[in-house]
This record gives structure tokens, C-alpha cells and sequence, in this order.
């Protein structure tokens, strides 16, 4: 009779894999075998027993063997069942030969015949076992259908351990205390280690090692290094907030990271704390929903803040550049313009852009003075200054205007200037000067500038939710 055995298994490539396979028992003159089950579950590296019903000449003695002992091997038989070390899908042959005073008469066949099926994540999970340790605490063990493992351990005091090991090797351990301290820590097969720790009084502290490996690998992929570390959450004041503390390699130079975060919004931010004390908000962090990036030089201490601005008059905007708006304030790219106004329709002037992309690129002084036209008190003189040494404006026989409006393609072209003028391989069409074709045709390229219909408006004065939405753009390469 055929029978049909399903083998799951938690090491297979694929989550959910499992594979069915089938007993057919032959028969021949003196020696008949029937398997008792039609069905039977098994893990990869379960034993399977099957009760056999034999028939054999008196004095006869039966011995199995397998061919394909990879596959299934034989763990005992007896006349009364065959028991099978399962371990992977494919054909094997089970012989069992008959035998009477040593002498072999005749054999008889069980062929095992596997076919990789997908089998839906619903796939029950093999049975947990739970055991009493000597100290009074139990632990119950249970692995799922994707080969997970989950050793939960409970003490005496009240106290819960759990840990998880995944079949890729990673292994998260979250421990509560009896007076309500949390901790979790994860250990990644490429070496890298996290702990979070979160105090009764929701105090939020978490330390991670990066390991040469993590940043290879992450480098490869062209991503940021995904600090082990539990999701942590922002707070709304710098007291608040969640510390990070990141260990990197000391040969890696600057590395790319990101910071695991519940409930990330455009206006999450990192604040870099230095040896000293001071806190300095990443203007070049980026959010996405799963947490926020930034480029660190060595080891560093970070907190992670809620920096958002509350304006009153950004609803007109709110429903293509509220983010945006969101995330430049918080970055203090953008200042308001009023007790909670930020003004999105204004139009922007050359002093405006220079002093945004000068915070941008942090501040940095300049060796000569500013152009004649720019007072050397102006709160815009440091900026300018350094940008026209940058070469991300340029002088009009002597004057940069620093009032004048800002189009579009202006500001393409200061951003095409602040990244190096890289070549490029498409053109745009329409109205759009000559000396700014291949900065217009760089920034619809990356995706920073988009069109209003066929038209760029590449002469069109640019307002402050455009400038906001375009730089939000431009970090986020």
C-alpha cells in the first residue's frame, strides 16, 4: 500500500519548504510487506517509525539497508517496524533482504520518492517542549515553520528570558526583569552585536558593535549598516531621547549606518553628541520607514530626536511638500518666518539658497571677505562668502545680488556646482538656458527637480516648499 510522509524542514533555503515523499511496499512469493500509515509529519532530523506487517517463512530473518543514507538512513528495524532518520527530500531505496540459515533467499523493496513542494507560511510549527530548571525557573523551547527557534525562560522571581535564534544564524535575546528593566540584545552571524537597554522609568540606552564584515557587506549592497540594535523611539526634547552609542572599526573610515526607529516621521533627526558634551543636529540624516541614516567617522554617540516645527500656514502645501517641510525645519536648513509661519509660497532669494546649502555643509568659514554688495554684518555674509569661494555662485562683475530671486534652474545649477558638476548622459528640452542645460538635465536625472505637466518651469521663481522638497530630495541620494 503507498503511504505518504511529510518532511519539514527548518534549514531549507526557502521559508515554508517541506517535501513529500512515498512508501510503496512490494511484494513477492514468501515475502510480503504492507507500511501501516498513510500519512505521517516529520522535522528534518526526526526519526519516523512504521509499523511493518510481514510475511516470511519460519526461521527467516530480515536485514534493511538503504541506499541513499543522505537522504533517510535506517536508525533499527525489527519484524515489527522500520525506523528512518529523516533528513531531506529526494529518492532513496530501502532493501530489505530475507535470509534462512545465512542464506539470502530473496528481498523486497521500499522506494522513497521525494518532490519539493511550497507549502503556505501557515505551516504549523512542531510542538514546544518545556523542562524545569534546577534553579525553579522553566524554559519552553519551540521552533516554527521557518526554523526559528524561541527558548522562552521563565524564573521563579518573575523575571522572563527569550531567545531566539534564526536560522540565518542571528540570535535576539530579550530579557524583563522583576522590577520592569527590559533589555534586548542581537548577535548577527557576521560578528556584529547590539544591547538595548529601556529602565522602568523608560530611560532608552542602546550600545552597537559593527564588525569589518558588516561594513563590507552593507558597502557591497551600496546601504547603510543596520545597527543591530531594537527599533528605538524618538523623543521631543534631547533630555528625552534614546542614546546611541556606535563602535566602529578604526580602519573603516566613514561608514554609512542606520538607526533602527518606531514611528519615524520626516522631522526624526540624529543629534551627534560629542566628547565634550555639545550636541550637534546631522543635517545630511535621512529617514526612511524603518529608521534614519547617517554617515558617522569612526565611533560615535547619537540620540535620536523628534525636532519637527508646528506652522500654521502650511496647509495650502501640506499635500506634496509637508514632509518636506517637515524635514528641513527639523534639520534648521529652513528657519520660520514668524511666530508659526514658514511662508512656502514665498519666493526665494540668492541669500536665502546660499545660507541654506552653507548650514548644509556645515558651516564652514571662508578665507576671503564677502562681494561689495553684501554687507560684511549681514546675517547672510559668512554664507555668502563661502559659497561664492566654492564656486556655487558666481559674481556679476563683482555683485552676486543677494536679493534677487532664485528660478529653478538657478538652484539646479548651485546644487549641480555643490556635487562636483558630475557628467551626464540625457539632455531636457523646453525652456531652459544654455549654462544651465546640464545642470537641469542632472537634477530631472536624480529626480530632484519634476516637471509641472511638459513644462520644467526652469525659469520660474522657486518658492520656499520647492526649495524645501528639492533639498529633501537631494540629501536623500
Amino acid at each position: 500500500m503507498a503511504a505518504t510522509l511529510t518532511v519539514y524542514y527548518p534549514e531549507a533555503a526557502k521559508d515554508g519548504y517541506e517535501a513529500e515523499v512515498s512508501f510503496t511496499g512490494k511484494t513477492k512469493s514468501g515475502f510480503a510487506l504492507n507500511v501501516d500509515k498513510p500519512a505521517v509529519t516529520a522535522y528534518s532530523g526526526d526519526t519516523v517509525k512504521l509499523a511493518l506487517t510481514m510475511t516470511k517463512p519460519v526461521g527467516a530473518e530480515v536485514t534493511w539497508t538503504a541506499n541513499q543514507p543522505d537522504i533517510a538512513d535506517i536508525a533499527s528495524s525489527s519484524d515489527a517496524d522500520l525506523v528512518l532518520n529523516v533528513k531531506s527530500a529526494g529518492k532513496a531505496t530501502f532493501t530489505g533482504t530475507m535470509k534462512v540459515g545465512g542464506l539470502a533467499l530473496i528481498s523486497v523493496t521500499v522506494d522513497l520518492t521525494g518532490e519539493t513542494v511550497y507549502v503556505p507560511p501557515s505551516t504549523p510549527s512542531k510542538p514546544g517542549t518545556t523542562v524545569t530548571n534546577p534553579d525553579g525557573s522553566t524554559t519552553t523551547t519551540k521552533t516554527d515553520a521557518n526554523g526559528t527557534v524561541t527558548e522562552t525562560t521563565k524564573g521563579p522571581d518573575g523575571s522572563t528570558t527569550v531567545v531566539e535564534t534564526r536560522k540565518d544564524g542571528t540570535v535576539t535575546e530579550k530579557q524583563e526583569t522583576a522590577d520592569g528593566v527590559k533589555s534586548e540584545t542581537v548577535t548577527r552571524p557576521d560578528g556584529s552585536k547590539g544591547t538595548t537597554t529601556v529602565t522602568a522609568g523608560g530611560e532608552t540606552r542602546a550600545e552597537a558593535t559593527v564588525t569589518v564584515k558588516a561594513v563590507e557587506t552593507a558597502a557591497r549592497a551600496e546601504a547603510p549598516v543596520v545597527l543591530p540594535v531594537a527599533p528605538v523611539a524618538a523623543a521631543k526634547t534631547s533630555g528625552a531621547a534614546p542614546v546611541v552609542s556606535v563602535t566602529l572599526p578604526s580602519s573603516a573610515g566613514a561608514v554609512a549606518v542606520k538607526v533602527p526607529v518606531a514611528g519615524v516621521t520626516a522631522g526624526t533627526v540624529a543629534v551627534l553628541v560629542h566628547a565634550d558634551g555639545t550636541e550637534e543636529i546631522v543635517m545630511k540624516s535621512t529617514v526612511d520607514a524603518d529608521g534614519v541614516a547617517l554617515t558617522l567617522d569612526g565611533s560615535a554617540t547619537i540620540k535620536i530626536v523628534d525636532n519637527s516645527k508646528a506652522f500654521a500656514d502650511t496647509a495650502p502645501v501640506s499635500g506634496w511638500a509637508g514632509d518636506a517641510i517637515d524635514f528641513v525645519t527639523s534639520r534648521e536648513l529652513f528657519q520660520g518666518t514668524g511666530e508659526n509661519a514658514f511662508s512656502p509660497l514665498m519666493t526665494t532669494d540668492r541669500a536665502m539658497i546660499a545660507t541654506v546649502i552653507w548650514r548644509l555643509e556645515g558651516r564652514q568659514s571662508a578665507a576671503g571677505a564677502a562681494p561689495a554688495d553684501v554687507p560684511s554684518d549681514a546675517w547672510y555674509a559668512d554664507a555668502m562668502a563661502w559659497a561664492v569661494e566654492q564656486g556655487i555662485v558666481n559674481p556679476d562683475n563683482g555683485s552676486v545680488s543677494p536679493a534677487a530671486p532664485v528660478t529653478r534652474e538657478q538652484l539646479a545649477v548651485m546644487l549641480y556646482r555643490l556635487s562636483g558638476a558630475p557628467a551626464v548622459s540625457t539632455s531636457v528640452s523646453g525652456q531652459v538656458s544654455a549654462w544651465a542645460a546640464d545642470a537641469m538635465a542632472w537634477a530631472v536625472e536624480q529626480g530632484l527637480i519634476q516637471g509641472d505637466g511638459a513644462s520644467l518651469n526652469a525659469g520660474a521663481a522657486a518658492t520656499r516648499a520647492e526649495v524645501s522638497a528639492i533639498l529633501m530630495r537631494y540629501i536623500s541620494l
